[in-house]
């Protein structure tokens, strides 16, 4: 397991404020790895480039939880495969492993996942497009994919469309008046819930700085 929240912090600042969701006592919950552990800590729940978010580990809302979305992603999966055999690889590789987790998504349904190492094969990301007809593999840590995602340095079909990250914030200077902090002073940044739901009741006042890579 190789954690990169170090080098995560140096090109997307932290908030000052991170938003952790505590675990209740007797939940049951799912299993995390050591590194996206470690990353809750450092940034809570929240968005990158309000493109990719990380789910809180458990929530009251069922769709921002990784607890809850792990099995509801599952289910639909499961759904899906007894009528349509084409996602029953996914499904396999699933079952294959003995923990894992939903642990970030996209607005648009996409989903990420974590599976732990298995036999002869390493932890593994996967993502997958918000129909689960498409999914992509990548064999690193979850700190490492989201690295490697924000510097341009894997290929994710499933999550990356064109060139460069998606929803690439030149310079935030936008962002940072409406939340009246700077949100960071390198390429990407990090929000919190509350601070999306600012940005998006205050989303024609971006203002020019805003643009897409």
């Amino acid at each position: 397991m190789e954690d990169k929240t170090d080098l995560l912090i140096q090109i997307a600042p932290p908030p000052p404020l991170p938003h952790i969701s505590a675990v209740p006592p007797g939940i049951k919950v799912v299993t995390w790895p050591q590194d996206l552990i470690h990353l809750y800590s450092v940034y809570g729940q929240g968005s990158f480039d309000i493109f990719l978010f990380i789910f809180a580990r458990t929530d009251d809302n069922p769709y921002a939880s990784s607890t809850a979305e792990t099995p509801s992603f599952l289910e639909v999966l499961e759904e899906i495969a007894s009528h349509d055999d084409s996602v029953t690889p996914l499904l396999k590789t699933i079952r294959s492993v003995e923990a894992w987790a939903v642990w970030g998504g996209t607005d648009d349904g996409d989903r990420c996942l974590w599976l732990a190492p298995t036999g002869d094969l390493p932890e593994r990301v996967v993502c997958v497009d918000s129909k689960c007809f498409e999914w992509s593999f990548h064999e690193m840590s979850v700190t490492s994919f989201l690295y490697s995602l924000l510097t341009r340095t894997v290929d994710c079909p499933v999550l990356v469309s064109g060139e460069g990250f998606p929803t690439c914030y030149a310079d935030m200077q936008g962002v940072s008046r409406i939340l009246g902090r700077t949100v960071s002073t390198t390429e990407h940044f990090f929000l919190t819930p509350e601070d999306s739901v600012k940005i998006s009741e205050n989303w024609n006042d971006i203002g020019p700085e805003w643009r897409r890579a």
